[in-house]
């Protein structure tokens, strides 16, 4: 099944997220992407955009901007961490480090799993 959105972060030591996106949409890859990064100056929202990415969040995050993204691209399926049980947050959690990926193979693995 794949995956409903993907949360990118920008600073991966391997390939960073800008390329890690360049190669899920030429992969075709058509799900929102949403870049996590830590540069917030001037420029690097459109960058991120540029690379791919639907959206683009700064951090550190807050968590209201965080949940208006989510909703915005997923609607009735975000659901809020208090309405779920932790058998379902685990569930829904992925852990890359226990997979042996290199960080590039985490974001295909992330968009492409179930396809």
């Amino acid at each position: 099944r794949p995956y409903d959105l993907i949360l990118m972060d920008i600073q991966m030591p391997k390939m960073n997220g800008y390329e890690a996106t360049r190669r899920l949409r030429r992969h075709g890859l058509r799900g929102p992407i949403v870049a996590l990064t830590a540069h917030a100056m001037v420029g690097d929202r459109e960058k991120c955009l540029a690379a791919g990415c639907d959206d683009y969040i700064a951090k550190p995050i807050l968590v209201t901007r965080l949940r208006d993204v989510l909703t915005s691209y997923l609607g009735q399926k975000a659901v809020s961490a208090d309405q779920m049980s932790d058998s379902e947050r685990a569930a829904k959690s992925v852990d890359f480090t226990k997979n042996g990926h290199s960080d590039a193979n985490m974001a295909m693995t992330c968009a492409t799993r179930g396809q």
